[in-house]
This record gives structure tokens, C-alpha cells and sequence, in this order.
């Protein structure tokens, strides 16, 4: 496992971006439209499906619409704005799926084909890289997707037949194709992988969930988050996590990784560990699984940067791990290392997680937000 202090130097550069104003627990605090342009602005907003990133966040709602909201340093949000705090038209359209990142996100459509937008240094959008930001882009070698996730500089797909491609950077192997080239600015197929049922990434790492139930990670292993320990500190091509056997979900964080088991009756988390995020009870980074403790009745989960949520069949949810900005739930600003439970609504759907801000979707399609904007 790495040193102390090449986990701080990491730590301080992912978090650079995050200066924010905290915010206490409830609806997301949508404020006056302030620099938003107003007739972009959707009032009441319901969403079938919502992703934050560290700048912004995104819904797709009831209509189809995308909606964001956040900084708009990356041009996430879709219009001249700097900033709006309210969810925003980005004019996107028949999205059936997206996920948010840092600085770029992405969207599967109903035409099977995926598209992205915001930054795109290393050709994450899938199109030829660029120091700029771009607009909704469409990825070049890729149809019949199903499923989309993005990591900090690179992006994979699901496709419907159990095959996985990604694109961007690949300095650490997180495209999977077998190379550690600087990047790949197309759909490039993720070899030793025709059985996907979910894929997954996170930081500079992707994983992927087969139909057994075992789980393969690829990618930047620096704190283990491939899970087959080792001690390399990237993989290239997939690799099976040691132990994994009837998973039914998989996440995937900054520098951590977790599967909860099909009849959601435990969480096993690897990886990453300053924070407590891995739920163990610990402060110890970890390369093969380890328990989450005191977690059942598990029906998803979601991992931001330094922090992980499960939620409950009971609509409920738990958080553990760093809660400095309050993301993890509760007044006390320090680490939590074993589950605990948030008190909010108690009919949550869906959870996404970011660096310092936690947000839920409920049954009644709102959106409920903690930690800072």
C-alpha cells in the first residue's frame, strides 16, 4: 500500500476542484436563479434517474429532459451560464440513462448510441481530444449500448450483448484494452469481457459485474481497488476480485469499490480506506474484499469520493466514511467508520454520491440532497 504522504499529495489533487458553501439535509437548495438564464429553469422537477459529479449534477426527468444543475465550469449545464443552482433545460433529449463525472458527462440514448459532453482532454467524450470544452458529442465505434459510467478522465459502456468498450485517458490501464497508452478517443472493446451485466467506473478505474455474479476490476490499483491482492498498481486488462461470487450490484469511487450480494444481505467493500469509507471499522486500505459491518437489507448502494452510501429496502439510508463537508449525514464533522444511519426521508429510490454532497431520489420522483453544493 502506498505511503502516507502519496496518499495526501493524491487526496489534495482530486479535491482541488471543491469549494463550496455547505448545506443541511433535505430538498436540494434549489436558490433565486441568480446567474441562470430564467427561461431554462425548471420549477419542480421530476426525475426517473439522477448522477452527481463533483461540479454539477444531472436528472433525467419525467419528460426525457436532461436537467443539471452546479458549476458550469465544464460546460455541464448545457447553456452560457456560469452557474445555476436550479435545475436547468441543457436541451438534451430522449437520454435513457447518464452518468455525471468531474468534468464531463455522459448519456445513453433510446437509439442505443452514447453521447457526452464537457471537458475532453483525453478524448473521454470519444471523439479527437481537445483542451476545450464540448458540446453533447457523439461517441465514435459504439452502438447498442445499454449502460454508460464514467471515471475522472475515461468512460465505459455496456453493451446489450455483454460486451463493454471504453474511451479516454488510459494512463493507468482503466480502458482495459490491454495497453497503458495515454488515451483512446474511440469506443475501444474491453478485452476478456462478453458477459457484462453492469459496468462501472470511478477515478481511474473501471469493474464490471459478470452474469455468475463474480465481479473484474482493471485499472489504477494503488490502494488495491482491483481487489485480487496485489500490490501492482495498475492492471491493464480485467482481473477477477478475489472472493466475489454472487453479486448482485457493484460501485465504484475514487479509490474504492464495493458489491453487495444478490439477495442484499451484505456489502463487501476493497480498496481505498483512509476516510473509514470501506465500512469495515478501519482506517486501513485494503486489496481483497472486506464486510461492511452491521449492514443487512441492502437494496443499492452508491460511493462518492471519500464516503459510501447503502440504501435499505426499507427506503432508508446509511452512510460511512469522511463527513467534513456533512456528506455522510449528521453534525459531526469527522470520519465515520461503520455505517450510520442519515436521518431524511424514508422512501429513497436512488443514491449518487460526489466528493463532499450526497443526494437521493424518492418514490415520489424528488430530489433530496446533503453535504455542500
Amino acid at each position: 500500500m502506498p505511503a502516507p504522504g502519496k496518499r495526501l499529495l493524491w487526496t489534495l489533487a482530486a479535491l482541488a476542484c471543491c469549494g463550496c458553501q455547505p448545506a443541511r439535509l433535505g430538498h436540494v437548495p434549489f436558490r433565486s436563479a441568480g446567474r441562470c438564464a430564467g427561461s431554462q429553469v425548471v420549477s419542480h422537477p421530476r426525475f426517473v434517474q439522477i448522477s452527481v459529479g463533483d461540479t454539477a449534477g444531472c436528472g433525467i426527468d419525467l419528460d426525457g429532459r436532461v436537467l443539471c444543475w452546479g458549476d458550469n465550469q465544464f460546460g455541464l449545464l448545457g447553456q452560457d451560464v456560469s452557474r445555476c443552482d436550479q435545475p436547468m433545460d441543457t436541451g438534451i433529449a430522449g437520454a435513457v440513462q447518464l452518468a455525471v463525472g468531474h468534468s464531463h458527462a455522459c448519456a445513453v440514448f433510446r437509439d442505443g448510441k452514447v453521447r457526452c459532453w464537457g471537458l475532453d482532454v483525453y478524448g473521454q467524450l470519444g471523439i479527437e481530444p481537445a483542451l476545450s470544452i464540448r458540446g453533447l458529442s457523439e461517441v465514435r465505434g459504439l452502438t447498442g449500448a445499454e449502460e454508460v459510467a464514467v471515471g475522472s478522465s475515461h468512460s465505459c459502456a455496456r453493451l446489450a450483448d455483454g460486451r463493454a468498450r471504453c474511451w479516454g485517458c488510459n494512463y493507468q490501464g482503466q480502458i482495459g484494452d490491454g495497453s497503458t497508452c495515454r488515451y483512446r478517443d474511440r469506443a475501444t472493446p474491453v478485452e476478456g469481457l462478453s458477459d457484462a451485466i453492469q459496468i462501472a467506473a470511478g477515478g481511474e478505474s473501471s469493474c464490471a459485474l459478470h452474469t455468475d455474479g463474480r465481479v473484474s476490476c482493471w485499472g489504477w490499483n494503488l490502494w488495491g481497488q482491483v481487489g485480487d491482492g496485489s500490490e501492482e498498481e495498475e492492471r491493464d486488462r480485467t482481473t477477477r476480485v478475489a472472493g466475489i461470487e454472487h453479486a448482485g450490484e457493484i460501485a465504484l469511487g475514487a479509490g474504492h469499490a464495493c458489491a453487495r450480494d444478490l439477495a442484499g444481505e451484505s456489502l463487501h467493500c476493497w480498496g481505498w480506506n483512509f476516510y473509514g469509507q470501506l465500512g469495515d471499522g478501519t482506517e486501513q486500505d485494503r486489496s481483497r474484499p472486506v464486510r461492511v459491518q452491521g449492514l443487512t437489507g441492502i437494496r443499492s448502494m452508491a460511493l462518492g469520493v471519500r464516503h459510501s452510501c447503502a440504501l435499505r429496502f426499507d427506503g432508508r439510508v446509511e452512510c460511512w466514511g469522511a463527513n467534513d463537508a456533512g456528506q455522510a449525514g449528521g453534525a459531526a464533522r469527522r470520519s465515520i467508520l461503520r455505517p450510520r444511519l442519515v436521518d431524511g426521508p424514508r422512501d429513497i429510490r436512488e443514491l449518487s454520491l460526489s466528493a463532499k454532497r450526497s443526494c437521493a431520489r424518492s418514490a415520489d420522483a424528488e430530489l433530496f440532497c446533503w453535504g455542500e453544493p
